[in-house]
């Protein structure tokens, strides 16, 4: 933890380990200028201004994943403003695009998995490899007992 007791900056996407420590987390909630924030014209400039306020507290706790969690927040929330005017709101949401992702990054590496173990040839065993090459497979020699 830092001096201002928000999780340290994490660089590196939760691994399998760190992923419940990432659930558990609050993500700090952005003090922001809700004048400006109301002040500005567009969806757009809006979108820009929410996402940057929330995009580094979201990295303090889910690292890599920060920039995937913030633009799936501000494409699919339709009143993406409430993530910087309602903590509770932004808590729901962060975890529930997080949780949603792992998921589909869990797919992806089951199937990623499963294309290579297609691909890969079927292991034999020593003594199959030796039998089919014309050699009689070797015992593997026994230990010596003394008596």
């Amino acid at each position: 933890m830092n001096q201002n007791n928000f999780p340290a900056n994490n660089m590196m996407a939760p691994t399998q380990q760190t992923q419940a420590d990432a659930q558990a987390a609050q993500v700090r909630f952005p003090s922001v200028d809700l004048q400006e924030l109301n002040n500005l014209a567009s969806r757009e400039e809006k979108a820009k201004f929410v996402g940057n306020a929330i995009f580094f507290p979201i990295q303090d706790v889910y690292g890599e994943m920060a920039g995937k969690i913030t633009g799936c927040l501000l494409d699919g929330v339709a009143d993406f403003d409430k993530l910087v005017r309602e903590p509770e709101f932004l808590q729901q949401q962060v975890s529930q695009v997080y949780k949603l992702l792992s998921a589909q990054q869990q797919v992806a590496d089951v199937n990623q998995n499963q294309q290579q173990m297609q691909m890969a040839p079927p292991m034999q065993a020593p003594a199959q490899q030796q039998m089919m090459m014309g050699q009689a497979p070797q015992m593997p020699n026994a230990p010596h007992m003394n008596q």
